[in-house]
């Protein structure tokens, strides 16, 4: 959320298809990961960058230089609701 980004959870035990389906409706370009689940996680159209990685920076920095305001997307629920079909839920 610092780098003024919202977030979905993804579940490395959904199907792969599912995953493909979540990443591509929310519009999904980089998937951080713990490690060991990095493979998983792959899908089209993302790069997934696993945390635990040799060379993969993590800022504790608290400023980033990116203003965040209450309206800002913060994450994006993913619930199958009454017809199934993952439908995005946006909250800030």
């Amino acid at each position: 959320l610092k780098a003024g980004a919202g977030y979905t959870l993804l579940d490395p035990a959904f199907p792969s298809a599912r995953l493909e389906s979540v990443v591509a409706s929310a519009g999904i370009t980089t998937v951080l990961s713990g490690g060991e689940d990095s493979d998983a996680l792959s899908t089209p159209g993302a790069v997934v960058l696993s945390v635990d990685a040799p060379g993969v920076a993590v800022c504790e920095s608290g400023d980033l230089g990116v203003e965040v305001v209450p309206g800002d997307v913060a994450c994006v629920m993913f619930t199958s609701g009454s017809s199934g079909v993952p439908k995005g839920v946006v909250t800030s």
